[in-house]
């Protein structure tokens, strides 16, 4: 029988407490789960690496650059990727990804179970 690989998840999120507490109910959940509190760095590992995750939970509100500029660089560099951008703000439909297929939006506040089901 095959081994049943998790999904691979990164959350980019700057608020540190909201990032822990996302990446360890991810990683309870069985997710594989990877957090950055900026964008930088995530943009530095899939320049090195490429891109190596499943789904990318990503806050529009970066203190680095923007999360839609990630969330572009993401699909670029991996079409099958899913996303799922946050804020506490309301998303734009003026936004360069709304509609975009494979693009979601979640408005904080959220509860996990919600995220959990966006990405499942």
């Amino acid at each position: 029988m095959p081994e049943i690989v998790p999904k691979r998840v990164v959350v980019v999120e700057d608020e540190e407490s909201l990032c822990r507490l996302l990446g360890g109910y991810l990683t309870r959940a069985g997710y594989a789960v990877t957090t950055y509190t900026s964008a930088q760095p995530l943009l530095e590992k899939m320049q090195s690496s490429g891109v190596v995750w499943d789904v990318a939970v990503i806050d529009l509100t970066l203190p680095d650059v923007s999360g839609e500029h990630v969330a572009v660089r993401l699909l670029e560099a991996a079409p099958d990727i899913r996303v799922v951008l946050t804020s506490g703000l309301p998303w734009s439909t003026l936004s360069m990804l709304h509609g975009r297929e494979r693009v979601t939006f979640l408005q904080k506040p959220f509860r996990p179970s919600q995220l959990l089901d966006l990405i499942r």
